[in-house]
């Protein structure tokens, strides 16, 4: 189930959720998860709503890539645990976001999304004037 915060400040409710899983066999361990893909959604009390999506490397080693936002390159360290692994058939989407949920870019990624839902209260959309023929 998608993980969904409300900014108090904002008034502005994220939905995180995940969308796909990269897996590998490490260790002959099968379907280790390497990079979990996420979307998140914004939607501010007007009901507007925009969503951004990225990728963040998981479990195996350190990794290091550029965050979704293209700001700086993050490092992740593994703190993958064989003897405490959760079989790919029964990983669930809470378990997932769970791992990701805290991660710094997401502090970033709600910052842009608030900053794109000021834009768009800026230029507010109109119906084609066509659509009334």
């Amino acid at each position: 189930m998608p993980l969904a915060t409300v900014d108090t400040a904002t008034n502005i409710t994220y939905t995180l959720s995940i969308k796909q899983l990269n897996s590998t066999t490490w260790n002959g361990i099968a379907n280790v998860v390497t990079h979990v893909h996420w979307k998140m959604t914004a939607e501010d009390a007007d009901g507007c709503i925009i969503s951004s999506n990225g990728t963040v490397p998981y479990q195996i080693g350190t990794v290091n890539f550029k965050d979704p936002l293209g700001k700086h390159d993050s490092v992740i360290e593994s703190d993958f645990d064989p003897t405490n692994y959760t079989p790919y058939n029964e990983l669930t989407e809470d378990l997932v976001i769970s791992w990701i949920a805290n991660h710094e870019v997401f502090d970033e990624v709600k910052k842009a999304l608030a900053d794109k839902l000021k834009v768009v209260h800026q230029h507010p959309t109109q119906d084609v004037p066509w659509a009334n023929n």
